[in-house]
């Protein structure tokens, strides 16, 4: 009975040594409240990735917040508190803060000052940064990119090497992905979806089920609503109005303050201007 007794406690010991092995931090007594949460920085036990032992990291509420596999990490200024999770490999750095049930894994990358929160989900190589705002169960992955002042808000999805930057906004269930390109003051949505190696810029306004994609570019103050689609070549730009279920494509130019709607059809070379 006693060498049970002695081959249990061994067991004991060994888990428990197995398993602080594992830990890769510490919440240090270091604190700060954020939001009326309490966060601690932490301290790495070993070394690994790019993280010495011994060396500060940001802050964390709990150690829900941070995973002991892989090489996660909380770097410099940053807060990761609430429900939400970095985890695998993902980075967080300067000032980004991650909270309520956000996760950012996979190897993401999410730096500058920027927000994340909500049930959003930052995925595999994704990155983030800048002063960027991420709320509301929306979804980045592969090698998204968003940065300046963009917001991705309301389940919107950003994927493949889609990138989001200026002061664009996209929300209401919107998508961007392929290699699309937003940027300047433009806004998304209301689940159009800009996709391939479209451009949208300036102050444009997509919303309503609109497709832009292929090589097509909507710039300027240009609208694009209510099903309709831009492929191809296509140009919109000054002020036109495309919506209904009107259709532009090939090298179709429709600009100045031209309106094209319901089945209408604009293609090839055609040109419209008012």
């Amino acid at each position: 009975m006693v060498q049970i007794n002695e081959l249990e406690n061994n067991n004991e010991d060994y888990v428990y040594k197995k398993i602080s092995s594992c830990q890769k931090y510490e919440l240090t007594d270091e604190t700060i409240v954020v939001g009326g949460h309490t966060l601690h920085r932490i301290k790495a036990l070993r070394s690994f990735s790019d993280v010495r032992k011994g060396e500060l990291g940001g802050y964390v509420e709990s150690k829900m917040n941070l995973s002991s596999m892989f090489d996660a990490w909380v770097y410099n200024e940053a807060k990761v508190y609430g429900y939400a999770e970095v985890c695998h490999n993902a980075k967080i750095y300067d000032n980004a803060k991650i909270y309520g049930n956000a996760v950012v894994s996979g190897k993401a990358k999410v730096y500058g000052n920027v927000n994340v929160n909500g049930k959003s989900e930052i995925l595999d190589e994704a990155k983030i940064y800048g002063n960027a705002q991420i709320s509301h169960n929306v979804i980045l992955r592969d090698n998204a990119e968003v940065f300046d002042e963009a917001t991705i808000t309301d389940k919107a999805e950003v994927f493949g090497d889609a990138k989001i930057s200026g002061n664009v906004v996209i929300s209401d269930m919107a998508k961007v992905y392929d290699k699309a390109e937003v940027y300047g003051e433009a806004k998304v949505s209301g689940r159009s979806e800009i996709y391939d190696n479209a451009k949208v810029s300036g102050n444009v306004n997509i919303h309503d089920n609109a497709e832009i994609f292929g090589k097509a570019k909507v710039y300027d103050y240009a609208k694009i609503y209510g099903y309709a689609e831009v492929f191809g070549k296509a140009k919109v730009y000054g002020k036109a109005e495309v919506y209904g279920e009107a259709t532009i494509s090939g090298r179709a130019e429709v600009y100045g303050e031209a309106v094209v709607s319901g089945s209408q059809l604009v293609q090839g070379d055609d040109s419209i201007s008012y």
